[in-house]
Formats: C-alpha cells, structure tokens, sequence
C-alpha cells in the first residue's frame, strides 16, 4: 500500500484499486469548479474507487455539505473508508458505499453527481438526471461528468460514435472540439427528456478525455431554449470554410424540403456526403462551452490554493475565459500555410493582426489554433 498527495489531501492506494496521477488536473480544475458554485451541494461520486476525487471536494470548498463515495468494486470500501478517516472527515459529512450507481441513487438526496466511469458515460445520464426529477423540491442541480472514449467521439471508431451518441463525429483537426460538443449534445438530450434545461459551467478536453460539469435547470421554458442549441458543423478541408446549422425547427418532411429548396441550407445538409470536399458532424452542442463568471471565480480560487498545478491552471483558466463567447469551431495556422502555400506566421502575431478586425483568441483544443469572428476570406487576407 502506497500514499500519495494532492494538494491538501493524502490517500492510500492499492494494487487493484484504481488511481490515475495522470487525472490530478482534472480533480484540480474540478474541485475549482465545485467551489465556484455558490449553492450548497450534497455530492454524489458515483465511480470513487480511492475516494481521492470526493474528499478533495469536501476538504476544498466549503459549499460542499456531505459527500457519498460510492464504488461497484467491493474491495475499494475499506480502502475508501480508510482514507476519508486518514483526512480526519467527519462520518457525518463523508460516506463510503460497495453499490453500483444505478441502484445507489434511487431514493437519495444529491443535488451534484459525479460520474466518471472507465469510457463512456452515456448509460448513466438518464439515470442521473432522473433522479434529479424525480424528486420536485429540486429546481437546481449539477451533473460532473468525465468521457475516457475519446476514439469514439473524435472519430477513430465512426461507426461506434453514431451507435452509442447518434452523432456522426469528425476525424480531422476539429475532432476534439467537436467529440466534446457531440458529448454535451447527449447530455443535453438526456435532460430535456426531464424537463431540464442544461448550462455548462466549464467544459476541458485534455490527454485522453473530456471533462465538463453542467448546472440543470427545471422549467419547459429554458428547456426548449436548450433544444435550440443543438445542430451540425459542416467543414470544407480544403478551404477551411466553417458553417453551422441549427436543426430545423419545423420537422415535416414536407416543409424541410420546400425550405432547403428556399435557401439551400437543408438541401446541402443532406447532401453533404454527395461533396466530397465537405464533411460534417453532429448533432452536436452549438451553445457556449463555459460560464464566464463561473471560470473567473475559478481563477480567484485557484490563487489562494497551493496546487502543484497552479500556474498550468491560471493559464488554462484565461484561455478558457476569452473563447467562451467565441464561433464553435477554429482554424490552424499550419493548415493555413499549407493552403495559402505561405510561411506560417507565429500564432501570437496572427492573434494581434486579426483582433484588430474583430476578436480572435487562443483555444484549449490545439496549441497551433485560434477562435474567431472574421470570415476565412479575411482571415487568408491577414495570413
């Protein structure tokens, strides 16, 4: 049995006991996020394994009421157990289970669920939020949730994608951006069924997985707003156009084709596949990726705590803040060069150029990609 520390909090861990170093900077920017919150939160950790994820949430942020380590594995209990009494946490504010997370959640009191299971999350989301509904008393909640199946959202395994999301992924350099929009669009679905509507407060893509904590909102009225922010992304490889479409408002089959004959736009949608010099993704989330207010209460948190990873956070947490108003989708600068047949210009220089047109900012996707505003037109006049 070995100890290892983060931040404020050491656990023991096992040999057959799952703990990922690797995913420190997830935990970090998770338990930011937590503590950005302002409501009191009784959480749920529905995948705890060590249980080091919970008892940094509890330990962290004083909003955090109560946490529920729960793991399906029934060796982690004593190991859990264990560590939530090395941190000298409360059995009143701390609690270990040996349950799967189907069962556990019927019938219990969180307003936070955290799921972060080994690949896809899409089989616990109903279950989730279901929970949330049925209890009425619950206007407000949370949903952490964390997608290891990257090769499935990003494109690798296509056909994968579009069984287990329905969504037709993207495998080009849009891949992560879009794989996250494709996971939010499910989430987003999965809510609507129950009458939430779903706002993401921060949303990460980072080493081999997708990270975004959502607040849900019960109510028809911002649900059906939430319903229009799903579409696709059509992207052209070799002119670098971006263009989104939201899904048609009007679904008789009738009425979509006389106005895809109006305006094109259904028409092309349909027959993309027929342009091999266009691909498409979707449907996917269209809206923002990020609360601003949010992420710089994330920022102020982050400079009175002593993470290993503080400064990697802070830089992170400001790229974060200027793409969040930003078009969904970005550009590259060497797939500009290739097709401009240009020396690339360093990125940092591009940035300045093209803000003083309109606002173009770094994106957390790709260290060589910028978000803007400006038409690709524009932007092949500034490079």
């Amino acid at each position: 049995m070995e100890k290892v520390k983060e931040n404020t909090t050491e656990i023991h861990t096992k040999e057959n006991i799952f703990y990922n170093p690797h995913m420190e900077l997830c935990r970090d920017i998770s338990s930011l996020c937590v503590g950005a919150i302002k409501d009191k939160l009784r959480i749920c950790d529905g995948f705890s394994a060590t249980g080091i994820r919970g008892i940094r949430y509890i330990k962290e942020n004083e909003n955090v009421e109560s946490i529920a380590l729960v793991d399906a594995n029934r060796h982690a209990l004593p190991l859990m157990k264990k560590n939530i009494k090395y941190n000298k946490v409360t059995s009143k504010k701390a609690t270990a289970y040996n349950a799967d997370i189907l069962q556990h959640l019927f019938g219990k009191d969180y307003n936070f669920i955290e799921l972060d299971p080994f690949g896809s999350p899409q089989s616990f989301l109903r279950s989730a939020i279901g929970e949330f509904a049925s209890k009425s008393y619950i206007k407000t909640a949370y949903l952490s949730v964390t997608a290891t199946d990257t090769a499935v959202l990003c494109g690798a395994k296509r056909k994968a994608c579009i069984k287990l999301y329905h969504s037709f992924p993207m495998n080009n350099y849009l891949c992560h951006e879009m794989g996250l929009r494709i996971l939010l669009a499910n989430i987003s679905y999965a809510a609507t069924e129950y009458d939430f509507s779903i706002e993401p407060l921060f949303s990460l893509s980072h080493r081999h997985y997708f990270k975004t904590i959502i607040k849900l909102e019960r109510g028809a009225e911002k649900t059906a707003e939430t319903s229009r922010k799903i579409g696709y992304l059509e992207f052209n490889p070799s002119t670098l156009e971006i263009q989104t479409n939201e899904l048609p408002k009007n679904t008789n089959k009738k009425k979509t084709e006389e106005k895809g004959n109006e305006n094109g736009k259904a028409d092309k949608l349909e027959n993309t596949n027929k342009n091999e010099n266009w691909e498409i993704a979707g449907p996917l989330w269209l809206g923002n990726l990020h609360n601003k207010n949010i992420l710089q209460n994330m920022r102020e948190l982050n400079e009175k705590r002593n993470y290993k990873n503080k400064y990697k956070l802070n830089t992170l947490l400001i790229t974060l803040i200027e793409e969040t108003d930003m078009p969904v989708g970005f550009y590259r600068t060497d797939r500009l060069s290739k097709i401009l047949k240009k020396e690339s210009p360093k990125l940092e220089k591009l940035i300045e150029k093209l803000n003083k047109k309109n606002k173009t900012t770094k994106t957390h996707f790709d260290s060589m990609g910028f978000k803007t505003s400006i038409n690709i037109k524009e932007i092949k006049k500034k490079f």
